[in-house]
């Protein structure tokens, strides 16, 4: 019994992100490449992966400390995983970097930034972060692969970045 919960706990730590709970890279990215496949297959009408960059974290950090930082990643991976709900799947790339995987749905990106923006309690006081979050879709008969989406969600966000107004979403 002490083996079986030993291998239980190795394999979700193999799959998982400590802090936050979430899909650690190495099992979003399999996420991804399965999504993809469902897509080609003609199982799924389109994929949609999300990138999504924490903005004004760092000043948490430096004005409440590590540990504060820490319940505000874990504060976004509820929220994102709530948002989120069955139809996809959310990762941490690490540091206050996460990508999400939707299958199938419908937009997120704007939910998912207002729910960032909520505020957070943290030892100390209540915190505000926003987002910046790049979408990428396939759709059937689009050739793109794992690569391509990320880079095109990639760009998105930090086309989102370059803006000077409040960090929103966007799409590729």
């Amino acid at each position: 019994m002490q083996r079986a919960a030993a291998e239980r706990t190795l394999a979700h730590q193999a799959h998982h992100d400590d802090l936050t709970g979430l899909y650690n890279r190495r099992h979003i990215v399999a996420r991804i490449d399965q999504a993809m496949l469902a897509l080609h297959r003609g199982d799924l009408a389109e994929v949609t992966v999300m990138l999504c960059d924490l903005d004004g974290f760092k000043p948490v950090n430096d004005r409440y400390g590590h540990q504060a930082g820490d319940l505000v990643l874990q504060a976004v991976a509820l929220r994102l995983s709530a948002a989120v709900g069955r139809n996809g799947a959310v990762g941490r790339l690490g540091g206050d970097e996460f990508v999400i995987v939707q299958c199938d749905g419908e937009p997120l990106a704007d939910r998912i930034a207002a729910l960032i923006r909520e505020p957070i309690e943290v030892t100390g006081g209540t915190v505000r972060i926003g987002a910046s979050i790049g979408a990428a879709t396939a759709r059937t008969g689009d050739d793109a692969d794992r690569e391509t989406l990320i880079a095109r969600a990639d760009a998105a966000m930090y086309a989102v970045k370059a803006r000077p107004a409040t960090p929103a979403a966007a799409a590729a």
